[in-house]
């Protein structure tokens, strides 16, 4: 992911409590390179840290990398080690493993998985979350570059225990609705 595919607004609104307008960056970070081949743009609440990250790049680069420069072409977790080029696998499954070792404890995983989280658990973590709270399936499918089978078939894990008032709910009292004619020239 380079910076010039993470574009970031600030959709701020109004606080009337503050008589201010509030800050609030979304970002829409553009996938040009997927699984399917497929080009999509995807929005996200991580604006502010896309901010805060540019800046923390910066002034490390700046300080322990004097010869480097961030750029809109450069990648956004680059290696300052190696002139800010991809990580290696490796790298990245150590650091995985520090931050497992730090929250693993208070990670509680899906009660029908007992798969161990890795870091593509964030992706299906967003989709699970959003298929939960009922967001368009249509257009989580095009955020996630599944079609809406597959979606349902590898993520669709409602709890039906939320739904149990509307499974079983019994309808006492209620009278059947009585349906009558109207005719308009009588």
């Amino acid at each position: 992911l380079k910076w010039k595919d993470v574009d970031v607004e600030d959709v701020g609104r109004y606080s009337k409590t503050n008589d201010e307008v509030e800050e609030r960056l979304i970002s829409f970070i553009t996938i040009r390179n997927s699984k399917t081949g497929d080009q999509r743009e995807v929005p996200s609440n991580s604006g502010a840290l896309f901010k805060r990250w540019a800046e923390y790049q910066r002034r490390y680069l700046k300080e322990h990398y004097p010869r480097l420069s961030a750029t809109r072409d450069t990648l956004i977790f680059g290696n300052p080690k190696n002139d800010l080029q991809v990580h290696t696998y490796c790298q990245y499954t150590a650091a995985w493993k520090v931050i497992m070792t730090g929250v693993g404890s208070k990670l509680e995983g899906n009660k029908f998985s007992d798969k161990q989280y890795t870091i593509y658990s964030f992706r299906s973590s967003f989709i699970e979350d959003h298929i939960a709270k009922g967001t368009d399936i249509y257009l989580l499918s095009r955020l996630a570059g599944h079609s809406i089978q597959m979606l349902q078939r590898h993520y669709d894990r409602s709890d039906v225990r939320k739904f149990s008032d509307e499974i079983t709910k019994l309808p006492y009292g209620k009278k059947g609705k009585v349906r009558k004619v109207i005719d308009l020239f009588d």
